[in-house]
């Protein structure tokens, strides 16, 4: 709490049912009041705006593919504002991406809810927090001796829907044709997601994104 009052919060999530769980469990605590929630990217900017709440909740796994550029925003319209990422993965270089993205935290949605209020006061204090599942997983130590050299890094929301259809097996012409856009920039799309993921070709590409589930 600051001067004795709560930690004001807004939830970014276009899942109405989640935002209201969220809002109950996080309004039973006193150290917290939750002031407004939003769906998308549009209303989390106008809310930002308006409320300027201390720490903002926001789904990284969003299904307009916003929460990335959701977390930015937040961040230009309000520096005060912290925000904490839920997403669904517990892979460290994930997490790292995210807190890379603006995000003062990170928690999994397969944490436990306490784990949710820890990372609101922490960031709330200014410190960073990333959740025990993700400390804990296997893969932490090395990822901390890369230096920060993360093989999964956050995507454009064009990005992955390019990544959608190079799953489905269909060549650029057809990717071309079903976004809107020309084969020259497909095939710029699919070289910048080759190296931001560290793959050399299609196949690799769609391999690194079954096992790591994305």
């Amino acid at each position: 709490m600051r001067n004795g009052k709560p930690i004001s919060i807004l939830l970014v999530d276009n899942n109405t049912l989640t935002r209201d769980l969220w809002s109950y469990f996080l309004n039973n605590d006193p150290h917290l009041k939750v002031i407004a929630g939003a769906q998308n990217i549009r209303e989390a900017i106008d809310l930002t705006k308006t409320c300027k709440p201390q720490v903002a909740v926001v789904d990284i796994n969003m299904a307009a593919g916003d929460g990335p550029e959701t977390i930015r925003e937040i961040g230009t319209y309000s520096p005060i504002t912290k925000v904490v990422a839920i997403g669904m993965l517990n892979i460290p270089s994930f997490a790292s991406s995210v807190l890379r993205s603006g995000a003062m935290a990170y928690v999994s949605r397969k944490s436990p809810k306490d784990e949710l209020v820890n990372a609101i006061i922490s960031v709330s204090q200014g410190c960073k927090y990333i959740c025990s599942a993700t400390r804990e997983n296997d893969d932490f130590a090395s990822h901390q001796a890369q230096n920060g050299k993360d093989r999964m890094p956050l995507l454009t929301r064009r990005e992955n829907g390019v990544i959608d259809l190079v799953r489905k097996g269909l060549p650029s012409r057809i990717i071309a044709s079903q976004l809107g856009i020309s084969v020259k920039t497909v095939e710029a799309h699919r070289y910048h997601i080759l190296k931001k993921l560290n793959v050399k070709n299609t196949a690799t590409l769609v391999n690194f994104l079954n096992i790591h589930g994305m």
